[in-house]
C-alpha cells in the first residue's frame, strides 16, 4: 500500500496501526470481522500452563506485528504480566506446529486451521480474543483502502463494501452454505469448514456505526477507536512502533458505511 502496488486491504488491526503509526495515507472504512476464537493461546499438555499468569517464564510462539501478538500481549497485561515476562517468538503460521512438534516452544497464540493442528495434537486452549470483550478491547480485521484511492473512485471501493457486506451477512445467517463452498477451496471436510464459517463474526453496517464499533462520522469515542489506542500503546511497549499519531480519528472514515445505510 505504501508503494500504491494494492489499493485495498483485508487487515489484522496490529499491522494496520503500524501502518498509522508509520503515517501512511490509508484508512481503515470497515471492520471486516471480529476475532473472538478463531485465534487462541493453545498451550502444550506437559507446559503446566493452566492459566495465563503461569506463562510467566515460558516460551510463546505468535507471529509478531498481528492480531493475536496484541490479544497474547493484552491477556498477559490482564493477568499482571508484561512481554519480558515471558520468552515471546515471532513465528510465521507455518513454522508453529514445527517449533511445537520440536518441543521449542510452550505454547502458540495462532488462528486456524494452524491452532486446529495444535489442538488435535493435544494442545489445550485456555485464551482467546472473546476473553477480551468483555473487558472493552475487542481484536478485529479491518477493510484498509489508500486515501488516494478512495477519493479518485469512491464508487468503486461503496461497491465493494456493500459486496462484501452480502458476503459476511452469509456467514450470519447461512454458515452453513458458506461451509459448502469454503470446504473444497481450502481442501477440508465440511464439519471443518462450518467450525471456521460460524467462528467468522461479522457485523452488519447499522452495528459498525454505533459507538461500540467504528460510530458514525466524525466520532471520537469508540470501541474501535479505545482498541486502537490500547494496541498502538502494547505495540510500542513491544518495541513494534517507536512513535505515534497524537490522533488516530482521523484514520477512520465511516462516510462509506454511513452511504450503505443510507444515512
Amino acid at each position: 500500500m505504501a508503494s500504491e502496488e494494492m489499493d485495498i486491504c483485508n487487515l489484522g488491526s496490529s499491522p494496520m496501526i503500524v501502518g498509522f503509526a508509520k503515517g501512511l495515507p490509508i484508512s481503515m472504512i470497515y471492520i471486516h470481522k471480529i476475532i473472538k476464537d478463531s485465534e487462541a493461546l493453545c498451550v502444550k499438555p506437559d507446559s503446566g500452563i493452566e492459566t495465563m499468569a503461569d506463562l510467566k517464564g515460558k516460551r510463546i510462539g505468535c507471529p509478531f506485528n498481528t492480531t493475536v501478538h496484541f490479544a497474547l500481549l493484552a491477556g498477559m497485561k490482564a493477568a499482571g504480566l508484561t512481554a519480558s515476562d515471558a520468552t515471546l517468538i515471532n513465528l510465521k503460521p507455518d513454522a508453529i506446529a514445527a517449533a511445537w512438534d520440536s518441543g521449542a516452544i510452550d505454547a502458540a497464540y495462532i488462528w486456524y486451521p494452524v491452532l486446529q493442528i495444535l489442538e488435535e495434537s493435544g494442545g489445550k486452549t485456555i485464551f482467546s480474543g472473546a476473553d477480551l470483550i468483555s473487558a472493552g478491547t475487542f481484536v478485529f480485521d479491518a477493510i484498509v483502502v489508500r486515501d488516494g484511492f478512495k477519493e479518485q473512485h469512491p464508487d468503486l471501493v461503496l461497491t465493494y463494501l456493500k459486496e462484501l457486506d452480502r458476503i459476511n451477512a452469509i456467514y450470519r445467517d447461512t454458515p452453513d452454505e458458506m461451509a459448502k463452498v469454503m470446504a473444497p477451496f481450502l481442501q477440508v471436510t465440511e464439519d471443518v469448514a462450518l467450525t471456521y464459517a460460524k467462528n467468522t463474526h461479522t457485523l452488519s453496517p447499522e452495528e459498525q456505526l454505533t459507538d461500540t464499533w467504528m460510530g458514525a462520522p466524525g466520532a471520537t469515542e469508540t470501541g474501535a477507536l479505545n482498541t486502537i489506542r490500547q494496541q498502538a500503546e502494547f505495540l510500542q511497549e513491544a518495541g513494534q512502533v517507536t512513535s505515534m499519531p497524537e490522533d488516530f480519528s482521523k484514520f477512520i472514515d465511516s462516510t462509506f458505511l454511513q452511504k450503505m445505510v443510507g444515512a
